[in-house]
């Protein structure tokens, strides 16, 4: 075991350790080889280190007001690799309504956030990602499973700056989606608002308009927030 041998204890011991750090939510295994990365509770503390503050912290008033503006479930999320990560979230009030998954993961093809993100991306990244002529049996039956037609999509999401998902990571659930960039234009994240399909779907365009409203607010409030300081 490769953190065996980088501490120079027993096989034993290191996977207690890791068991440990795994079950903190400090470290878990990567979807696709099975080895050890960050986890979502190291990834939230190097936010608050590296950034002038907690994103979260920040976010948190703007998908408070989404949820309450929208009726819906408000999710801010970061890409990493080809997955994105639930960083911080506020629950729809109804009794039918998307759950929280701050914390959790999900293939980032099959989430809009993810889609998004992804869109934001450069050509040559992507190949990196999604190499040419792949395929992949991830999200439900009305997800993206090959290269040519997320590539397709991605240009479509990069012309008109939000993502839709159509019941493509859980049937019966649409989330919309738009990105959160910082005051020189950097991509910080995603913003989401998802629920019941029956409920969003004829209300797509106004969600929309709400998300690039809450976005772009929140932009000129955290650049204020940089000036100040």
């Amino acid at each position: 075991m490769d953190v065996a041998n980088e501490l120079g204890a027993a096989r034993s011991t290191a996977h207690r350790m890791v068991s440990t750090l795994a079950k903190a939510g400090l470290l878990e295994r990567h979807a696709t080889d099975k080895s050890f990365v960050a986890g979502p509770a190291l990834i939230q503390l190097a936010q608050v280190l590296t950034n002038k503050g907690d994103i979260r912290v920040e976010i948190e008033p703007t998908l408070s007001r989404l949820a309450e503006q929208t009726g819906e479930t408000t999710h801010y999320l970061i890409l990493q690799d080809q997955q994105v990560l639930f960083v911080a979230g506020v629950e729809s009030q109804r009794i039918i309504r998307a759950v929280s998954r701050v914390g959790h993961r999900l293939p980032a093809h099959i989430t809009s956030a993810g889609k998004c993100l992804l869109a934001a991306l450069a050509p040559e990244k992507i190949d990196q990602m999604f190499p040419r002529d792949g395929t992949w049996d991830t999200g439900t039956d009305f997800a993206i499973h090959d290269r040519d037609h997320l590539i397709a999509e991605l240009a479509q999401i990069a012309n008109r700056g939000w993502a839709l998902n159509n019941e493509e990571s859980e049937p019966g659930v649409i989330g919309v989606s738009t990105l959160v960039r910082g005051q020189q234009g950097n991509v910080l994240g995603a913003v989401t608002v998802s629920g019941p399909a029956e409920r969003m779907r004829p209300r797509i365009s106004e969600i929309v308009a709400t998300l690039r409203a809450a976005s772009e607010d929140f932009t000129m409030h955290r650049g204020r927030h940089d000036d100040i300081e």
